[in-house]
């Protein structure tokens, strides 16, 4: 293969291997790289961030043992800022820091919403289930259903689909 007697062949060799782990933490801490967010980065940034880079390499790292979710921005027709939207399925979830939930049956493979929150008003009403996570400058939150709350009574208390698009003029097409 190589010999060693050679004085180049040592040089190469070492080169060879440093580049090869090189190459393999560059590849392992790129999506890091790239997904982390800053304190200036605008919303929509910190989201494409976390969406592009940090779901695929969370979803890989955690194995199903904590699902991983996107967030998604709309425009409001009423007051035109844009807002932050997830859906949670009320399975644990990890979840960008977003301005709405929108909660969707467990297991309903179409995520058919139920209704729709404010992330702080949905927080507040579950209480201590849900907490506060920050990962490479990203706000984040570790959703968990609590047990024994009652679903129906607590998606009664939360915002319909409709008023929800009402409220901010959005088409049926949108989130």
């Amino acid at each position: 293969m190589f010999d060693f007697s050679k004085p180049g062949s040592l040089w190469i060799t070492a080169g060879a291997s440093v580049l090869l782990v090189t190459l393999f933490l560059l590849w392992r801490i790129w999506p890091v790289l790239l997904g982390s967010a800053k304190p200036t980065d605008a919303p929509a940034v910190r989201l494409h961030k976390w969406n592009t880079y940090l779901v695929k390499l969370l979803r890989k790292t955690l194995k199903g043992q904590l699902l991983v979710g996107q967030g998604a921005l709309f425009e409001s027709k009423q007051t035109g800022l844009k807002h932050g939207l997830a859906t949670w399925s009320l399975e644990p979830t990890l979840l960008p820091d977003v301005e709405f939930i929108a909660l969707a049956r467990p297991g309903d493979e179409k995520a058919a919403i139920q209704a729709i929150a404010r992330a702080d008003g949905l927080r507040e009403l579950l209480g201590g289930s849900v907490r506060d996570h920050a990962m490479w400058g990203h706000p984040a939150w570790i959703w968990t259903w609590p047990d024994g709350v009652d679903v129906d009574a607590v998606v009664a208390r939360l915002t319909p689909v409709a008023v929800f698009r009402q409220t901010h003029g959005l088409n049926i097409e949108d989130p």
